[in-house]
């Protein structure tokens, strides 16, 4: 459930202070590996299928380029996601459930039919215990996700 009060104003932030996940220029020497993924056609579509995102600029070419985009583009979450799977095959991690934090900026858009090659670095140890690593992605060697973080319990 959720609850929506529209018209309201608050003086303070609300919520938690959220952890910085900036992508240290340092964090380039400690590179792990990366992995090409090769984004078919039809990825759009199939993650609309499971995530009722069905925004018009990522399943028809016409609908984006009214946008201003050359094509149809990825679905933000699921590019997000994409890297996260990567994440997991680079670092070796395992076990999903061991996931605690996936952040990442979006800086430009994702396409079909074109690799998204992501990057990750190892970043050591957080204050809680937990892996951390940072990623980047490339979608047709255009960066789409800067400043990513993955935080991963392996206890």
């Amino acid at each position: 459930w959720s609850s929506l009060f529209i018209g309201g104003t608050t003086n303070s932030l609300g919520g938690p202070v959220l952890a910085d996940h900036r992508y240290p220029e340092d964090a380039r020497q400690r590179i792990i590996g990366d992995e090409t993924l090769g984004v078919p056609l039809d990825q759009a579509f199939r993650y609309a299928g499971v995530s009722n995102d069905h925004a018009p600029h990522a399943l028809d070419d016409d609908a984006a380029r009214h946008e201003g985009l050359p094509s149809k583009i990825l679905q933000g979450m699921c590019t997000l996601a994409l890297c996260g799977s990567a994440v997991f095959r680079v670092a070796d991690v395992g076990d999903p459930n061991s996931l605690r934090r996936l952040a990442a900026r979006f800086a430009a858009p994702a396409f079909p039919k074109r690799d998204l090659t992501v990057e990750v670095a190892e970043m050591g140890t957080t204050d809680d215990g937990f892996r951390s690593l940072a990623f980047e992605a490339r979608s047709g060697g255009t960066l789409c996700i800067s400043h990513g973080r993955a935080e991963f319990d392996l206890s």
